[in-house]
């Protein structure tokens, strides 16, 4: 083994002269950093203490007093949504059924389950939303029933930012050269024709196409057309049929209902 150079040879004589002094460096670091963690501790306990007890008193004055910013949080919350009435449309061979949910909130969607029951029959749950500030259309068609009833279950609000210009993005559907030929039944169905376009700049998985026929003002009639995989500048020609007797002087309004909000339902690049 080579012997120690005298470096290292300096080094260990200043070790060895001072020994004692570093234990005892060492030592009074040990009880400095000993005190300063102690002290945080306790410095954040009493900090928490503190802030539990403002928290509590801010808490107990909200519950129980008639403070006006206990009215302004209310005010910030979703209002709660009525279950409609369902109206029923008799189609001959069977019934349609239409149930119309109003969302009063502008800022919220609503997520829900729904599904329409009469007697024994109890079908399963079928997703459904609300956008804000709007009206969602429930339908569902050639039923056996002409009494059902609505039932809503798994309901979910989401606040959404932004809501407005969100919409005029991308809820855009243009609808064009419709026409509606009144038949005499199901010898000669009712007809009506149209063309949709997306000029929004997304395209989507689902797109629902919903038809209400009014007759003086009430409606007497609904019809849809599920569009799968609308994407972005295209156009569709659609033809719905009524196969039963409608009124005549009719009046009718044509809806795009799709949950744009939803990420899930939006068409990525890729599989365009």
């Amino acid at each position: 083994m080579d012997g120690l150079t005298d470096r290292q040879l300096k080094l260990s004589y200043w070790y060895i002269s001072h020994k004692l002094s570093l234990k005892r460096l060492w030592t009074i670091f040990l009880i400095i950093l000993s005190i300063a963690l102690w002290s945080y501790v306790i410095l954040q306990m009493t900090l928490f203490f503190m802030n539990y007890s403002a928290h509590k008193q801010l808490e107990n004055y909200l519950l129980f007093t008639a403070d006006p910013s206990l009215s302004r949080i209310e005010s910030l919350m979703p209002k709660n949504i009525s279950v409609p009435s369902v109206q029923v449309f008799g189609t001959g061979n069977g019934y349609d059924y239409l149930a119309t949910i109003s969302n009063g909130n502008k800022n919220w969607l609503g997520e829900f389950e729904y599904r329409f029951t009469n007697g024994t029959n109890t079908p399963q749950y079928k997703k459904g939303f609300v956008l804000p500030g709007s009206e969602a259309n429930i339908m569902d068609f050639s039923r056996e029933n002409d009494s059902p009833n609505f039932q809503i279950n798994n309901f979910k609000w989401k606040r959404i930012e932004g809501y407005e210009s969100l919409k005029n993005k991308m809820d855009y559907f243009l609808v064009e050269n419709d026409r509606f030929d009144i038949g005499r039944g199901d010898k000669e169905p009712s007809t009506l024709s149209f063309e949709i376009t997306n000029n929004s700049p997304y395209s989507y998985w689902l797109v629902d196409v919903q038809v209400i026929v009014y007759s003086e003002g009430t409606v007497a009639g609904i019809n849809h057309y599920t569009l799968n995989q609308f994407k972005s500048g295209e156009k569709k020609q659609i033809s719905l049929l009524w196969n039963h007797g409608l009124p005549t002087g009719l009046t009718y309004v044509i809806l795009s209902a799709v949950n744009f909000l939803d990420p899930d339902n939006i068409m990525s690049v890729g599989t365009q």
